[in-house]
């Protein structure tokens, strides 16, 4: 007795001590995560001897994106948020005669900022000859106006658009509707 009231008063041998073990796991897991093969291990947890247990990260597949644009600064002035992200942009004329020589991509990006007429004659001219990757327009605020469904792609970008937007607008493009 005396002993449990010197350590709740701070006196000898006072102090929170090591931390209990429980099946082999300091206390805290069982408060957090259990650790197990599905968890990572926390520094000091469990058994000491062995590997460390981690969780492999996923990342997510990078796509090829082909850029078409006329303003030949670097996609990351025409789209900030693909400088985030860990896409391949190769850039190329937005000419129909770019596009025999274009190189393959997984997803066809139009500079539609502002050459508007320009843009829709090419959209056209790519769903007609027949397009092997989705075509999503690039746009200012003030060119959604002048879109339309004739125009012929499959998904817009705003200029504005954050990294979690142009991720998940190409990730969902390139997904096969079933």
């Amino acid at each position: 007795r005396r002993d449990l009231r010197d350590r709740l008063r701070g006196g000898p041998g006072s102090g929170p001590g090591p931390r209990p073990e429980v099946e082999g796991h300091l206390r805290h897991c069982d408060i957090v995560h259990p650790c197990t093969r599905a968890a990572r291990r926390r520094p000091g947890c469990g058994p000491t001897e062995g590997p460390v247990l981690t969780t492999p990260l996923r990342r997510p597949a990078m796509a090829t994106l082909l850029l078409l644009t006329n303003d030949m600064h670097a996609s990351a002035e025409i789209l900030p948020a693909l400088e985030l992200l860990p896409h391949q942009v190769k850039v190329a004329q937005a000419e129909a005669t770019a596009l025999l020589d274009a190189p393959a991509a997984d997803v066809i990006l139009l500079d539609a900022r502002r050459d508007l007429v320009g843009a829709r004659s090419l959209c056209r001219l790519i769903e007609t000859t027949g397009k092997e990757a989705p075509l999503l327009v690039i746009a200012s605020e003030g060119g959604l106006a002048a879109l339309s469904s004739d125009w012929g792609f499959d998904d817009l970008l705003l200029v504005t658009a954050g990294p979690a937007e142009v991720d998940v607008r190409l990730r969902l493009a390139m997904t096969p509707v079933s």
